[in-house]
């Protein structure tokens, strides 16, 4: 995501995009928001719930601040530049480590989901 890198805070158009944004990308990849907040949690080290990723998509809160940001995009695939504004690519590239990474984590949501196995 060098892209990202090279632009200081990426500063959202408007909440609703980001919201929006944030909803298409999740459900495609068939995310939950309590999912998608843990995983967040995870990277950013910080404290986020299902209520927090709700509020983002509904625009009932300002969109998350530049780190939250880069971590959900890296989390779903897409370029925080993307996700921000709606500009660019929506592709987040990645390194092809990474883009593996990510396809075994969505893997393994889609299985949590089903509750497959013994």
């Amino acid at each position: 995501m060098a892209e990202d890198d090279d632009i200081g805070g990426i500063r959202p158009r408007s909440r609703a995009g980001i919201g929006l944004r944030i909803q298409q990308v999740r459900r495609e990849l068939g995310l939950t928001q309590a999912q998608l907040a843990e995983e967040i949690a995870k990277r950013t080290r910080t404290r986020a719930n299902k209520n927090q990723v709700s509020q983002w998509e509904t625009q009932r809160a300002p969109g998350p601040q530049d780190a939250t940001l880069r971590a959900i995009a890296a989390i779903l695939g897409v370029s925080a530049v993307w996700l921000a504004t709606g500009d660019g690519a929506r592709d987040g590239g990645g390194s092809e480590e990474e883009r593996l990474e990510r396809a075994v984590r969505i893997a393994c949501w889609a299985v949590d989901l089903k509750k497959v196995g013994p």
